[in-house]
């Protein structure tokens, strides 16, 4: 309601009130959206939620009672809610999130618990809107989800899930390799240009804090499973109000240690909802042989990118070295140098998640075309 006043100081305190008013009212609306959210998932009907009127105030106000444990509700017509036509719910903007902590959004029996710092660090990115939870397809273990203030749910969006190197689970301590990582990665979904959301899983921390092969099984079932974590985040998205519009795509990138879920992925036969697997500096071993054996014995199809460093030094690096030269005629491979060569700047072995976030959608760009290996 208006407040008339006298004066002139009045009148620009009338309007402040008025302001704060319809400020609060915006606030009550989305909590209270939240909660008809929560209570919908828990199957339990409180009457009419668009006017706000609890089942005991429609009680009161001789609007028809809800029929009984069904959750269905009578309208005016005597029908139940089965009974009325489905009505498209229009897109909301994501804009919305960045009123909410991430430990307040709807996560259900999800709150991250693993790591203490995790919600700290992601609000520490105040340009990004950030939810955390703990998801059964990641072995029950926290996973944080990032995306920009400007994502635009009009157009296709990249599901971008990150998987980090070695001993990178721990984000709890400030000269962590796991917060450094987390930083950067998400430093550089904030300066990509990319329409993307960022799913960051972290791997569960060893028993034993000398054991170096502990992360071997990560994405392996029946612990982990891809196929579980990828619907876990869809809904975790869509009961925050996002959707991912059509033609959107998933990819999939490890960095360092990173390259082992990939591999586990691929062998588990969850590669099928893939559309890109990137190895930034991932290559020991067989894993990339591995990975691309069992996306062929699978039938899935996704591109497959490779960064790597060449002719380095570095044990470990020219062994990522090794493995990406066994795909170099492999089908849907393509291989980058990171290295130099042909004039290029030497990317090293962190700066492969700068360079190669998400993978290279053009490779005829000068900053890539130069590394492709033919």
């Amino acid at each position: 309601m208006g407040i008339e006043t006298g004066n002139e100081d009045q009148n620009q305190l009338a309007e402040t009130l008025n302001n704060l008013l319809q400020e609060l009212k915006g606030i009550f609306s989305d909590l209270q959206e939240s909660i008809y959210a929560m209570l919908r998932q828990m199957g339990i009907s409180i009457g009419d939620e668009t006017s706000g009127e609890t089942g005991a105030q429609a009680g009161a106000s001789g609007a028809s009672p809800s029929t009984g444990n069904t959750g269905q509700e009578l309208d005016e017509d005597g029908r139940t809610n089965e009974d009325e036509e489905e009505v498209e719910q229009p897109v909301r903007s994501p804009g919305t999130i960045n009123t909410i902590l991430p430990s307040q959004l709807n996560l259900g029996d999800r709150t991250p618990s693993q790591n203490r710092d995790l919600i700290n660090i992601l609000n520490s990115h105040s340009d990004l809107l950030t939810i955390a939870g703990n998801l059964d397809g990641n072995g029950g273990n926290s996973v944080a989800l990032a995306m920009s203030k400007s994502l635009d749910l009009t157009k296709p969006v990249k599901l971008i899930c990150h998987f980090h190197g070695l001993r990178s689970f721990d984000v709890n301590h400030r000269a962590s390799d796991g917060r450094t990582r987390l930083d950067q990665t998400l430093s550089r979904l904030e300066t990509s240009e990319s329409n993307a959301i960022l799913v960051y899983p972290l791997c569960e921390p060893p028993d034993n804090p000398d054991d170096y092969q502990y992360d071997r099984d990560w994405m392996k079932p029946p612990e982990y499973n891809f196929a579980t974590l990828h619907q876990e985040v869809i809904e975790l998205l869509a009961e925050n109000g996002i959707n991912l519009p059509p033609g959107s795509s998933v990819i999939a990138e490890g960095h360092s240690a990173g390259g082992t879920p990939l591999r586990n992925i691929a062998q588990a036969g969850h590669a099928g909802i893939i559309d890109r697997m990137v190895f930034l500096d991932a290559t020991y071993g067989t894993w990339g042989r591995d990975t691309l054996d069992a996306l062929e014995e699978f039938g899935h199809t996704p591109e497959v990118q490779v960064a790597f460093i060449d002719n380095n030094s570095d044990a470990r690096n020219n062994s990522t070295a090794a493995g990406a030269r066994e795909l170099r005629n492999r089908q849907n491979v393509t291989l980058f140098r990171m290295n130099g060569g042909n004039g290029q700047a030497m990317i090293n072995h962190g700066g492969a998640i700068d360079h190669f976030f998400g993978g290279v959608d053009d490779p005829t760009l000068p900053e890539y075309e130069r590394r492709v290996v033919r």
